[in-house]
């Protein structure tokens, strides 16, 4: 499940006013959040030590603590706890402000980076710019930022980022979205930027003021696509080309079961040979849709999940501080304790189940990117482990294969305000054991800074120019 529309639903009872963020706690208050912080991630996260050893995350709870010798405000504070959270490497763990809103800075910014970059996996580049002040041509190679190399920012922020295990194209991705709301809160802003940069062979240096983060969050807002299906199938030909950007919609407006038996049933009889399935930027949403999905590709009866495992079977001591599903007290006297270990019953794809009928038994290409999570990243795990796609692009963003999801607990801190978000569950997949990587794809086809400003999909490109040289 995204974590997202759990905050979503959130957002009306746990916004706090605005004051809030500048109020300042003192260290003792600031400690008792940190405990709590500690004390429900011990108690509720399944992966907690699946990347980092005990030893490691005591060390480093105990170092924020030293550190916490005067008094914070909310943003100071969440800077501190970061780095926490960021060394359990789990994507779907997320420390946010009492305020956040989707789309938003994680605080506002008066004096924010003023252009929008392009992370490749080496080099950075200039998409556009944000302000009408003349400034920095696209397509432009950055250095340094205000005498810093451009390499060390990135490493900088890169650590700070929550991510399944050691992948980086997820990072990357939350880069390319997110870098000038996390460099206002991770480096700070300045009234004026000095940019040392590259432009068809020539180093030049530049001075951009900052702009406002509400600049920024419009022109994101406005480069967004709107009206856009969650899930549609095209013809490029008589290649069935299935997009589905999310796994979460409305049930009502978009019944995916539904969506997906026409497919099936329209490639059937059309007798297509050739299914491109485009799970790229798609970050997950109902596991039961993956599955679902995955049911029309099998070619055999199949098991989806091995296993679901909880950390405890008791209520949890910070439960006063917490947001929890409504059914999950009594849900979790059906917890099932093994060997030491509680398993989570109440999934459907844990059971063996049939292929459909209106199976596709052509060549399907199933298309990911660092932003291809939590389900996504699970589909992808199964089509691979039983060889029923071919799969093109980067590396998903998503473990391949376990990753803490499902249930959540919400935990609002009772001084800060700040909110923890913490899976309840690990998925562990029916397919062999990967540690900490994401699904590999069998053609790795990058999208570069040059793709992006002349608009083009080599993904895409790739794909078709294969299906029509091999059949």
């Amino acid at each position: 499940m995204n974590l997202s529309m759990i905050w979503q639903f959130l957002i009306g009872c746990l916004l706090s006013t605005g004051l809030q963020a500048q109020q300042k706690m003192t260290p003792a208050q600031l400690k008792e959040d940190l405990a709590l912080v500690d004390q429900a991630l011990q108690e509720a996260h399944p992966g907690l030590f699946r990347y980092t050893n005990k030893s490691a995350y005591t060390q480093l709870v105990r170092s924020i603590e030293t550190e916490l010798k005067e008094a914070l405000t909310e943003k100071e504070f969440l800077v501190r706890l970061q780095s926490l959270i960021a060394q359990i490497s789990c994507g779907h763990t997320k420390l946010l402000p009492s305020a956040y809103q989707e789309g938003k800075f994680l605080y506002p910014a008066a004096h924010a980076f003023p252009l929008r970059l392009y992370f490749e996996e080496q080099d950075v580049f200039v998409l556009e710019s944000y302000s009408a002040e003349a400034g920095i041509p696209a397509g432009a190679r950055i250095i340094r930022i205000n005498g810093v190399a451009m390499q060390e920012i990135r490493k900088k922020l890169s650590s700070l980022l929550p991510a399944d295990g050691t992948m980086q194209t997820g990072i990357t991705a939350t880069l390319n979205r997110s870098f000038n709301s996390l460099y206002a809160i991770f480096l700070g802003e300045s009234p004026v930027y000095t940019i040392s940069y590259e432009y068809k062979g020539k180093k030049r240096t530049a001075a951009l003021k900052g702009i406002a983060s509400e600049t920024i969050e419009q022109a994101n807002a406005n480069q967004q696509a709107s009206g856009l299906k969650p899930f549609e199938l095209e013809w490029k030909g008589s290649t069935a080309w299935l997009t589905i950007r999310s796994f979460m919609a409305d049930k009502q407006q978009y019944p995916f079961e539904k969506f997906a038996d026409s497919v099936f049933s329209e490639l059937k009889t059309k007798l297509t040979s050739n299914l491109v399935i485009d799970c790229r930027d798609n970050e997950g949403g109902i596991e039961d849709w993956g599955g679902y999905l995955y049911s029309y590709l099998a070619d055999t009866n199949f098991r989806y999940y091995d296993r679901i495992l909880v950390n405890k079977k008791d209520s949890f001591s910070f439960q006063p501080y917490a947001w929890l599903p409504p059914f999950y007290h009594q849900a979790r006297n059906l917890i099932q304790e093994k060997d030491g270990k509680f398993y989570w019953p109440l999934q459907t794809y844990l059971k063996e189940l049939p292929a459909k009928e209106n199976r596709f038994t052509g060549t399907v290409y199933l298309l990911v990117n660092g932003r291809s999570f939590s389900v996504t990243s699970e589909l992808a795990t199964v089509v691979k482990q039983n060889k029923r796609a071919i799969i093109v692009g980067e590396e998903t963003g998503g473990n391949g294969y376990v990753n803490n999801s499902g249930l959540f607990a919400v935990l609002t801190l009772p001084n800060s305000k700040l909110q923890v978000g913490i899976p309840l569950a690990s998925f562990y997949m029916n397919s062999d054991p990967v540690n900490g990587r994401g699904v590999v794809p069998d053609f790795k086809i990058a999208t570069t800074i040059k793709d992006v400003l002349n608009k083009k999909d080599p993904v895409a490109a790739f794909v078709l120019n294969k299906i029509k040289t091999t059949h």
